[in-house]
């Protein structure tokens, strides 16, 4: 999940030309690190429903939240 919201962040090129990298899970960007920049965390999530097998996938909701001057 994890490598999905930052890729999928990634593609956005208006997004990129603004942050660049400086896309953060919530709590790990660096500290004085250079404003604008992006951090993101799981608000909740649930196993997608499979009767037959182990769940395949997750029902997630993402909060991402824009840091700047």
């Amino acid at each position: 999940m994890l490598a999905y919201v930052y890729s999928t962040l990634r593609e956005n090129s208006a997004l990129v030309s603004l942050v660049d990298t400086r896309i953060y899970r919530h709590g790990s960007a660096p500290e004085n690190v250079t404003k604008p920049y992006i951090t993101w965390f799981v608000v909740a999530g649930l196993p997608d429903v499979n009767l037959s097998d182990s769940p395949y996938s997750d029902n997630q909701t993402i909060q991402i939240d824009w840091l700047s001057e």
